[in-house]
């Protein structure tokens, strides 16, 4: 889950982190898809969208911001 999310309980010691070493080392946002669903217009749109919003001003600090 994204840190944004569980940052609280993580702090708080009501969840613990495991499998420290595949966590990524850079911040981000990911998206998983079968390559099939590439093709398809709505899928597509979401995913050319979705790729924009971490570049936009503040994006990061919206997300941050809801914890």
């Amino acid at each position: 889950m994204a840190d944004f999310e569980v940052g609280p309980d993580l702090q708080a010691s009501r969840l613990e982190q495991v499998l420290k070493s595949f966590i990524p080392a850079n911040a981000g946002l990911y998206l998983y898809f079968p390559k099939r669903t590439q093709t398809l217009p709505k899928p597509r749109a979401f995913i050319d969208l979705a790729s924009k919003l971490p570049a936009q001003p503040g994006f990061m600090d919206l997300l941050r911001r809801r914890t």
